[in-house]
Parts: structure tokens; sequence; C-alpha cells
């Protein structure tokens, strides 16, 4: 089971929009390579998981019904990175169906819904770049296991702070 912590990492960034598509050549988003700073504001409800630990359980309680701190951070898109980075292979655990609503240059919303041998996940995706440099957007992700559900919509804003990424290479959080 993933941690808190990465749960809201899973929740957050640019990086799910060419995973989520499978192949970035398919994202027509207008969005340029360079250094990127993110925000990214989760909001946690619905039923917990069972299979966590007492301080897993905790954290997740205490969050739960409410927004949580926004996570900003730092991350190097570069072209590379945008068109095959995230490339992700079909796996035998889990049969996803993706449709894609919208895909232009200023805007893209999809639907992606998975069915694995521990239940459900539905995530919905909307994005809109109104320029090469900025970017607003929602995550949206429903995981049901065991009949119970547990829900992340996460409010994302993003801004293109250099054309040079100069030391960022990974994800660095900000705060």
């Amino acid at each position: 089971m993933l941690k808190v912590s990465q749960i809201a990492v899973l929740a957050t960034g640019l990086a799910i929009l060419p995973a989520a598509l499978g192949h970035a050549d398919e994202l027509a988003l207008n969005i340029s390579p360079g250094l990127w700073e993110m925000t990214s504001t989760p909001h946690l409800s619905g039923d917990i998981p069972d299979n966590l630990t007492a301080d897993q359980r905790a954290k997740l309680e205490a969050a739960m019904g409410k927004t949580m701190a926004p996570r900003r951070y730092r991350e190097c898109m570069t072209t590379a990175k945008l068109q095959h980075a995230f490339d992700q292979p079909p796996t035998a655990a889990a049969k996803c169906d993706r449709t894609i609503l919208v895909n232009s240059a200023t805007e893209m919303q999809m639907q992606v819904n998975c069915t694995d041998a521990q239940g459900t996940h539905q995530m919905s995706v909307h994005v809109q770049a109104p320029g090469p440099e900025t970017l607003t957007g929602t995550m949206n992700l429903v995981s049901t296991r065991n009949g119970k559900s547990f829900n992340i919509l996460n409010n994302l804003e993003g801004k293109r702070v250099a054309a040079d990424c100069g030391s960022v290479t990974n994800i660095e959080p900000i705060n």
C-alpha cells in the first residue's frame, strides 16, 4: 500500500500527463520544455483503506475531508521527458481503458478506468494550458477496493520559470 507521502506525489503534477496518455506524442498540449514550478493541492475523502499501518492510518484520518497544504516543487521538463520518459508499458495485473475527451494545444481532458484483482481505479484529468508557459488542472482519482472508495482530488497550477533547468534534474520540493 502507498504511504501518505507517496499518495500525495502520485496525485501531483505535470508528470501524470504523458503517463496517463500512454505516449507523449499523443499529447497535443502546447507546453514548453524547461524548468517548471508546480503547486499541487490534494483533497482526500472517502473510506480509508484497511491495509495501512497505524501511523499511516492516523495521518490519513487527520487529512480526510480537508484540503491538504499545497505542495510546491520544481521539475525539469525536457523535450525527451515530455516525449518518452513516462511511457507506460501495459501490465498483466491491470486492465485499463483510456478515453481522451479533448486533446488540443490548450486543453486536455481524459478518463482512465482500470481494473485489477484488488479493485477498480477511475481517474479523470482536465488540464488547461492557455499558453506554453502556464497550466492549471484537476485530477480526480477514485480507488475502490473491497467495496470502499478512497478519493483524491488534486488541483494543479504550473508555470515555466526558465528555459534552462540548471541543476534540477528530477522533482525537487520547494516547501
